[in-house]
């Protein structure tokens, strides 16, 4: 603060007794944390009329009292609440010192925090003082203890500490700092025991995951992870493609169809929000290790579906276990990847998880026309339980056990993952700078984010065949087409893997949110296969640079560890719900009014996500999640 030794100015005569803090700086103006901007409001109940302008009789608004630096007042001034903000208001002002009878407890000691000399005189004193001209001065002399007025010196009492740092212009932190080496000595040779020893080991392990270089340990979860990603990326497509067949063959109709893709959708909710609990109260394994066994089992048992509400209903069970592989794979990858590579991990991880929309599209062009829609349950089902075997030996998240004071388990982990050893700390792309949101922003901008990601995708992929078809191409040529602009699924996802690192989160979220606005609006006015083809692949490609940015590696990014599956799961369970709704939406637009509808609401979506993080969205690039 400013240092106080003698000041010699002009005084205001303010002599009212029981002034208050709220008639100093009413409670409507406490909006600010800084302790400037406050002075304009100061006494605003006296200085300003109702409708807003000056009252010119008030003591402050006299132009012959502009830049008076000590105010007179009566007795208990400061008295109510404990607010900071009233002194804030008058050094904000320009007061330097407040002479009175007496002061509040509690404003006497705010105001010598913050720099405004509080000054005790006995009435008789005031009472000379409450004569001064405006062009007369008074001096302070706070070395002697005086205050100054023509011939009069009065002498105030004032506590020798507080003289001190007024003199200095030392507040408490710099008051604390002059014994800065005499406390980091005793912390020295302080015992290491208890709650502090605990902290520390915290600390060094999560220093060690964050430095840890890419080691055979971490490959094979990264391996267990992408794969598991795949058989969520192949789900979403095998609905689409088994829906244009079963709608096409007359197994269900279209607003059958839709309950159909709906009943995934409200699965994966389940799923997502009971992975997000298990995952942060029981741990990270196992969450991850008996979805795929769900998901296997009642997929294969889809195969054998007798009518479409069997399907239905077996549908929504394998995607519960299927929800919770989103929630914990993208969390897992970001908990497991070092600082420095980390958005490049789940990026990576992205594309490969990508490379099942152009490749399940392929595989069921192939599939269905020869062996019926029956065949990819049997193929996915099949895998999903292969994984599910591999995957039983999946280790436990390192930074799940240090939140959970599991420091020897999470030692042990991490000795197997820098065997390779560390990047240095020195590194410029190695910063221990923390991610700084609060838990409800993270999850307004990881649920807008994700919400708006899932709808614009699922949207457009699952309806793309179906719409097609309508349009007179048949199955095996829609499903084709599907394919060719689903190729840009990976490419999407690589170019959003290569930039998170490089450009940072936002900047690429938000541009792929907008070109993903523009294209789909484009591509609802397509008619010829190139342009179909050609925008199609456009528009495939940002919503899938957004699924690696968003879903990949923002969203998990946006929480602490002890709340990360919690959060990610309510972002995607809510995500989820409302894709629920979207087929229903999509299929009353097809036969009430047309497609181009369905490309209006993408691209209000998109623009309403890219706004929110602009506004709200940190960003997350290269610093440390704990």
């Amino acid at each position: 603060m400013e240092a106080f030794v003698r000041e010699t100015g002009r005084a205001v005569v303010i002599p009212n007794d029981n002034i208050n803090t709220d008639i100093i700086l009413p409670k409507q103006f406490l909006k600010n944390i800084l302790n400037t901007g406050f002075g304009k409001d100061l006494f605003f109940d006296w200085r300003y009329n109702a409708d807003g302008s000056l009252n010119e009789a008030f003591e402050l608004n006299k132009p012959a009292h502009q830049g008076a630096s000590i105010l007179i007042t009566g007795n208990d001034f400061g008295s109510g609440s404990s607010r900071e903000h009233a002194v804030w208001a008058l050094t904000d002002y320009g007061f330097r010192a407040v002479i009175g009878g007496e002061f509040s407890d509690i404003f006497y000691m705010n105001s010598t925090k913050n720099g405004l000399l509080p000054i005790v005189l006995p009435e008789e004193n005031r009472k000379i003082l409450r004569g001064v001209q405006a062009d007369e001065n008074i001096q302070i002399d706070l070395p002697e203890q005086t205050v100054t007025y023509k011939n009069y010196t009065f002498h105030f009492d004032i506590n020798s500490q507080w003289k001190e740092k007024f003199i200095n212009g030392e507040d408490d932190i710099d008051n604390t700092m002059k014994y800065e080496k005499l406390i980091a000595a005793f912390e020295k040779q302080r015992p290491n025991f208890g709650r502090r020893q605990y902290m520390e080991q915290a600390m060094n392990l999560q220093q060690r995951m964050d430095t840890t270089k890419e080691t055979a340990t971490f490959y094979r979860v990264f391996a267990m992870i992408a794969a598991g990603m795949i058989l969520d990326g192949a789900d979403v497509y095998l609905a689409s493609a088994v829906n244009s067949a079963i709608v096409s063959t007359h197994f269900a109709t279209l607003a059958q169809g839709s309950v159909f893709l709906s009943s995934g959708f409200l699965g994966l909710f389940f799923g997502s929000i009971f992975a997000g609990f298990i995952g942060d109260f029981l741990g990270r394994r196992k969450a991850y290790s008996t979805n795929l066994l769900i998901f296997g089992v009642l997929t294969l048992g889809a195969a054998f579906a007798t009518n479409i509400w069997m399907l239905v209903g077996l549908r929504f069970f394998a995607a519960i276990g299927l929800g919770a592989e989103i929630v914990t794979g993208y969390a897992l990858i970001n908990e497991f990847a070092p600082i420095k590579n980390r958005g490049r991990w789940s990026g990576v991880t992205s594309v490969i998880a990508n490379l099942a929309a152009p490749l399940t599209v392929l595989l069921a062009a192939s599939v269905i026309p020869r062996y019926t829609w029956r065949a990819m349950f049997v193929i996915v089902g099949v895998l999903a339980l292969i994984l599910w075997v591999v995957r039983r030996h999946f280790p436990e998240s390192p930074r799940w056990l240090i939140a959970c004071g599991e420091y020897d388990k999470a030692e042990k982990i991490i000795e197997k993952l820098e065997v390779n050893g560390s990047y240095s700390t020195n590194d410029s792309s190695v910063k221990r700078q923390p991610v700084k949101t609060r838990i409800g922003i993270g999850l307004l901008v990881a649920t807008v984010a994700v919400s708006a990601v899932n709808l614009t995708q699922y949207t457009f992929t699952s309806w793309m065949p179906t719409l097609l078809i309508k349009q007179g191409i048949e199955v095996v040529h829609s499903l084709t087409f599907s394919a060719v602009m689903m190729a840009g699924a990976p490419i999407g996802a690589l170019i959003g893997a290569l930039l998170v690192d490089v450009i940072g989160r936002k900047k690429v979220i938000v541009s792929a949110f907008v070109m993903t606005a523009v294209f789909g609006m484009i591509y609802s006015q397509q008619h010829t296969t190139v342009g179909i083809l050609t925008v199609g692949f456009l528009v495939v490609t940002m919503m899938y640079i957004l699924m690696a940015s968003v879903v990949g590696v923002y969203m998990s990014e946006l929480f602490p560890t002890y709340f990360r599956f919690r959060g990610t799961g309510y972002a995607n369970g809510v995500a989820k719900i409302l894709t629920v709704l979207t087929p229903y939406f999509a299929a009353w637009a097809i036969t009430q009014f047309s497609a181009n509808l369905i490309f209006y609401f993408i691209a209000a979506v998109a623009l309403i996500a890219a706004i929110v993080v602009v506004v709200y969205g940190p960003e997350t690039k290269q610093k440390a999640i704990h």
